[in-house]
């Protein structure tokens, strides 16, 4: 573990070289974190030359051994090459964990039934919680998915998105301090994650390009994306092509008055209030939701609305925030 930490000391002074050399023999040797490091330096090229299928290879030894991070870029780096079958349960696993690309990926074949049996009210409930961590494939896909998937459905959908993050919470976070700490997991109440200490964070994510997913640093080289091939005859698919968000048209006026009825508009489901509360700050300075008060529905999961609607005011209030590039389902009482 010294000598893992001292890989990572240098590594994070820009010594990327003694880095490696520092992983090589606790890699060699099974440890989870050097492997995982490994896979790092290979899909970054720092240290050693760039090597998509080396990074593979050590993200795929680490995450047998229980590495949450390896386990969730391995699965993404399978799915983008042509491997769905060996990808899903990787994939399956990391979207039950919450991680966003995961879900994302997962979302996209619900919706189109590409491999997975289509269901709107899975796709809609998976790429709502996507969206909610700020994942912009996600958020795209979802505003097409509110244009094409039923009232009904997409109601039941961000009904099942709040169950899924709720049941989700405590075994993510119990997971994500176990590998970051290297201790087994514990049945007991969840701790908080810990920053790690023998493995290496890259860059903030970018996802990779707009029409995929890329693992958990910039990718800049071209990869298989999620996309399938079109088919016909079919329902449209979620648009996964990054363009300008169109500027925001003129606020119309609220058509009914405020507090006119018990139907509700709901922005997300939010396991930390303070991201729930940043979401609100901006939504609310709308004229849709002059007057109309937030609700903070749920206990451990904040599911953002804002009450006293008819249920006319509120489908066109809900199409004007779209408008405006905001991601919004109304909520019958």
């Amino acid at each position: 573990a010294l000598q893992v930490k001292a890989g990572v000391d240098a590594w994070s002074a820009g010594d990327y070289p003694t880095a490696v050399k520092a992983w090589q023999g606790p890699a060699a040797r099974g440890d989870i974190d050097a492997l995982f490091n490994m896979g790092q330096a290979f899909k970054l090229g720092r240290g050693v030359p760039k090597d998509m299928a080396k990074a593979e290879e050590y993200y795929g030894k680490a995450a047998k051994l229980g590495h949450i991070r390896a386990a969730d870029n391995y699965g993404i780096l399978l799915f983008q090459t042509n491997r769905q079958k060996e990808a899903l349960p990787w994939i399956e696993a990391g979207a039950d964990r919450g991680e966003p690309r995961a879900m994302y990926v997962l979302g996209v074949a619900a919706f189109n039934g590409d491999f997975a049996p289509k269901d709107w009210v899975r796709a809609y409930a998976l790429m709502t919680r996507a969206s909610a961590s700020g994942l912009p494939q996600a958020m795209t896909s979802l505003t097409t998915m509110n244009e094409t998937i039923p009232l009904a459905q997409r109601q039941m959908g961000a009904s099942l998105a709040a169950d899924l993050e709720r049941k989700t919470e405590d075994e993510r976070a119990r997971q994500l301090a176990s590998a970051d700490l290297g201790t087994p997991a514990s049945p007991r109440a969840p701790r908080a994650p810990t920053a790690p200490l023998t493995t290496v964070d890259l860059p903030p994510a970018t996802m990779g390009s707009a029409d995929g997913v890329g693992t958990d640093d910039a990718n800049p080289d071209p990869t298989p994306r999620v996309v399938a091939p079109p088919k016909a005859p079919m329902p449209p698919k979620p648009v996964l092509v990054q363009v300008p968000k169109p500027a925001p048209k003129p606020a119309t006026k609220a058509a009914a008055s405020a507090n006119d009825g018990n139907w509700r508009i709901q922005f997300g489901a939010f396991g930390v209030k303070s991201n729930a509360d940043a979401l609100w700050a901006k939504v609310s300075r709308r004229p849709e939701l002059s007057g109309h008060p937030r609700i903070d529905a749920g206990a451990k999961i904040i599911r953002l609305q804002a009450s006293g609607f008819s249920q006319a005011s509120a489908e066109r209030a809900c199409a004007s925030l779209r408008s405006a590039g905001f991601t919004c389902v109304t909520v019958a009482p």
